[in-house]
């Protein structure tokens, strides 16, 4: 599929990957699907570790978050991230995450 960073995350995804990850339904993206797409994967490219959003819609429901964990992308809400740190999780979930929190 694509190059790993050092932390085990895809580098090269495709913005039409990540857009068909994060829009299924979707035939032909519209030009904030593909900015919502392409800001996910500088993120990856960059090497971020955890991707914090407000945007539950696009890229946390609807199993979309539990997707991107399966490729190693963290996405949380803010109070999920402050959720996860107070239980004192040394790693990221591979399997915990929930969109209602």
């Amino acid at each position: 599929m694509c190059q790993e960073n050092v932390n085990g995350t895809p580098q090269a995804l495709d913005v039409e990957e990540l857009a068909r990850l994060l829009f299924p339904s979707v035939k032909e993206f519209n030009t904030g699907q593909l900015r919502d797409a392409r800001h996910l994967q500088a993120h990856v490219r960059t090497g971020g570790d955890c991707f914090l959003t407000l945007d539950t819609s696009d890229f946390i429901g609807q199993g979309k978050q539990e997707n991107l964990s399966r490729l190693r992308i963290w996405v949380f809400t803010p109070e999920q991230m402050v959720k996860h740190l107070q239980a004192g999780r040394g790693h990221l979930p591979e399997h915990e995450l929930r969109a209602d929190g």
